[in-house]
């Protein structure tokens, strides 16, 4: 069964911990000459918790409750690397080698456009899905997306975060895609990556019609997830 993008991370969004502010995740991030990497992306997959590294390559995440997390480092440039830290009753420190990215030269054709913009319906209509909250949904910058071709296959991924906006739900997610793919000869969808959220603004009725919104995608995922 075919989960989409919006259903998977409202899920992630719904059962969310809240924290006690009790310990901290701190790290280095070097690369592997051992030399410190400035302003790298670090952030907790599925939160609103992301930083950038110093120009010593240190971060730190305070405040941090007793619990499993997913911590991810981007810097373009280098490969994303994704490590699970578990919090008991110690904070954890962390060194981190980010490995230099192969760069691979894609080939360049020239035309209208149009089979990019075919590409990124196809994307759009198979990562947010086709529901009535995902209709609602933006991508903001699908300038960002990068596409590859392989008989039935689609394949699609990004070196920076796709911003998509929910406004009928209230959110603004960031996603770091790594891997997109659609075959159109199976019908089958598998993406794979890691997700920052954050509330968007709005008046008192706004934020109101969200509250009730949420509730109701809520209600209708989990008994669609019982009943799958």
């Amino acid at each position: 069964m075919k989960t989409s993008f919006c259903i998977a991370l409202f899920f992630l969004i719904s059962f969310a911990a809240v924290a006690q502010n009790l310990l901290s995740i701190k790290g280095v991030v070097k690369n592997a000459k051992g030399e410190s990497i400035d302003a790298a992306t670090v952030f907790i997959n599925g939160s609103k918790l992301i930083t950038k590294t110093d120009d010593k390559g240190a971060f730190v995440f305070d405040k941090m409750e007793p619990g499993t997390y997913q911590l991810v480092i981007n810097m373009i440039g280098y490969s994303s690397v994704k490590q699970n830290v578990v919090l008991q009753s110690e904070s954890a420190t962390l060194n981190i080698t980010l490995v230099e990215k192969q760069i691979v030269l894609s080939e360049v054709v020239i035309g209208d456009g149009t089979q990019r913009a075919q590409q990124i319906k196809t994307f759009i209509k198979n990562f947010l899905g086709e529901s009535s909250n995902a209709k609602s949904c933006t991508i903001t910058n699908t300038n960002l997306l990068e596409f590859s071709t392989r008989q039935t296959l689609l394949e699609a991924t990004t070196n920076d975060f796709l911003v998509i906006e929910n406004k009928n739900l209230g959110y603004k997610i960031r996603y770091l895609l790594r891997n997109f793919r659609f075959n159109s000869g199976t019908g089958i969808t598998s993406y794979d990556g890691e997700s920052l959220f954050e509330n968007m603004e709005g008046s008192s009725e706004q934020q109101q019609e969200w509250k009730v919104n949420r509730q109701k995608a809520y209600d209708g995922s989990f008994m669609h997830y019982l009943r799958s």
